[in-house]
């Protein structure tokens, strides 16, 4: 006998053999027990989760010699007619090579002949929704009062493009995808039957690519049968799937984390150079980080990721060292870019750039710690409850006390910045010159570049410069050539002065905003907040018309 492979050769031939639709089979059992079968069925689905299986069944329930029954026996001649697919009165039509109205009106004027063995003629057409709308105008009068002794079985995967007509005049039952642990137990069944030892591995491998598809998963297993033998191992699975080693995975995981740049390109140049293919393992990528997600954010996450217990536990560790918004964060960004990978003519070119971005990509603060550290400058303020200081006006705080100090008085000129260079700034704007044209020019037009107590301030005349000045990639280049030319890192305060129309303003005016700026900068809550929160000042505005 021809050999027969294991989809075929396991298929479920009772209800009691059919896995993962509980509903389905309660439902059907139970209408052919009371004798309520209609006359139309459509079974929606996944592939390879039971949909013809079941229409078969419950075609032997009704045409068995010992019923209807529930459970069909499978020995009566009409059974194993059925199962061997040459009964004469259960046609099983391909809906994708049989979708014209010709077709159904044969399918039409053959139905009104009655059955020449059975009980019904049964019409099981698989691919129900690739029927032409002619087709389906033509099929709604039989479907809607056919003949008593006809019945008919539709069955898709794409239920969304049957016409609601046809929708209407049929019972419908949604087919779910089997859940792993389903699969892996009737894998193991079968694998013990067929004398087969497969690695855990293997198993889980095949579980995960099935996607909840039983005949997938036997059609793979099958597949490693063929190369592997009666004895299969992790590496002759991988040589033919061209699997990705996890642990490469893993340790580009560890780099992005680390942002190091470097190794995640390393990285990549092992993949492609071992010639595993570069969009799988991109997947595996993404996959392993959407774990990760589902790790920290589900209290039970085992029925929801298949993965061996020593990835979990490497998978748990790596997540302590980022925040659950910071995950996500990568996740999202490497899922923009898979449309691009698989767009992409050059995929090795694609996967640098896009691991790239997800290395220089910074941690998020959680809404928690900002929240907390509010709470603390709230409760600073409130200690203090010292007003700022207004344009124009000294502050009054008690004599002695620790702010008595930030009320504008003449005072010494403040110790100049200490660092590898002095404070310079015509040395400082020579030195940018020399390193980037854009740049110095429009640092020559501020009113005023001072440096001094470890702040860079620089007050442009209008908004216009100090916005452009603010922009990420002046705003970058600037910090990096303060880094090299102070030889530390200082803090850039970039301000703007609105320009009032000639005659308007008085030189006083100009002096008393002047200093009522310098004692807001100045002022210790304004300096506490800027240290617990980790900012800068950006901007200072100053109402026209205040109270002086």
């Amino acid at each position: 006998m021809a050999y027969l492979v294991l989809a075929r050769k396991w298929r479920p031939q009772s209800f009691s053999e059919v896995m993962g639709q509980s509903h389905v089979v309660q439902a059907l059992q139970n209408a052919v027990r009371q004798g309520r079968v209609a006359h139309a069925y459509l079974f929606a689905g996944a592939r390879g989760v039971g949909k013809t299986s079941v229409a078969r069944i419950l075609a032997k329930a009704l045409e068995c010699e010992s019923g209807p029954t529930e459970t069909p026996c499978n020995q009566c001649p009409i059974c194993r007619e059925i199962t061997n697919g040459s009964s004469v009165d259960i046609y099983e039509i391909d809906g994708a090579s049989n979708r014209g109205i010709d077709e159904i009106r044969e399918l039409r004027e053959n139905a009104k002949y009655l059955p020449a063995k059975c009980r019904y003629k049964i019409y099981i057409i698989d691919e129900v929704h690739m029927l032409t709308e002619p087709a389906f105008n033509a099929l709604l009068k039989t479907l809607e009062e056919p003949p008593a002794h006809v019945i008919f079985i539709f069955a898709t995967t794409e239920p969304h493009k049957i016409p609601i007509t046809i929708l209407s005049r049929c019972q419908r039952y949604d087919f779910k995808r089997l859940p792993a642990s389903v699969i892996t137990g009737h894998l193991k069944a079968i694998i013990d039957q067929e004398g087969i030892k497969l690695s855990a591995g293997g198993l889980r491998f095949i579980v995960r690519e099935a996607e909840g598809s039983m005949r997938d998963a036997l059609s793979l297993l099958d597949r490693i049968i063929s190369y592997g033998g009666d004895e299969v191992g992790d590496e002759e699975i991988a040589a033919v799937f061209g699997l990705v080693d996890q642990r490469l995975v893993i340790e580009m995981i560890v780099a992005i984390f680390e942002h190091n740049l470097e190794r995640s390109i390393d990285l990549i140049y092992q993949v492609y150079t071992q010639g595993q293919d570069l969009k799988r393992f991109y997947a595996d990528l993404v996959e392993a980080l959407r774990n990760l997600v589902i790790i920290k954010t589900c209290r039970k996450p085992g029925p929801l990721i298949n993965i061996a217990d020593d990835e979990k536990e490497e998978l748990d560790r790596l997540g302590q060292a980022k925040s659950t918004e910071t995950i996500y964060l990568y996740l999202q960004l490497l899922l923009q870019g898979w449309e691009e990978l698989r767009r992409s003519s050059q995929p090795r070119l694609t996967l640098e750039m896009i691991l790239m971005r997800a290395s220089l990509l910074q941690d998020v603060v959680p809404v928690e710690k900002i929240l907390e550290k509010i709470s603390i400058l709230a409760s600073a303020i409130k200690e203090n409850e010292s007003p700022l200081p207004v344009r124009g006006q000294p502050t009054a705080y008690p004599p002695g006390s620790d702010l008595d100090s930030c009320r504008y008085e003449e005072k010494d000129p403040e110790a100049p910045f200490v660092s590898g260079r002095p404070e310079d700034p015509e040395g400082f704007l020579g030195f940018v010159k020399s390193k980037s044209l854009p740049l110095v020019s429009i640092l020559q037009q501020c009113q005023r570049l001072t440096v001094k107590n470890d702040a860079l301030a620089i007050v442009f005349a209008d908004h216009s410069l100090s916005d452009l000045l603010k922009d990420s990639f002046y705003n970058a280049r600037l910090r990096e050539l303060c880094r090299e030319y102070y030889q530390r890192d200082i803090r850039i305060d970039i301000l703007s002065e609105s320009v009032a129309a000639p005659g308007r303003e008085t030189a006083e005016e100009t002096g008393r905003e002047r200093t009522a700026r310098e004692e807001i900068v100045k002022h210790p809550l304004v300096q506490e907040a800027l240290s617990i929160l980790g900012g800068h000042i950006e901007e200072i505005k100053i109402e026209k018309g205040a109270d002086r």
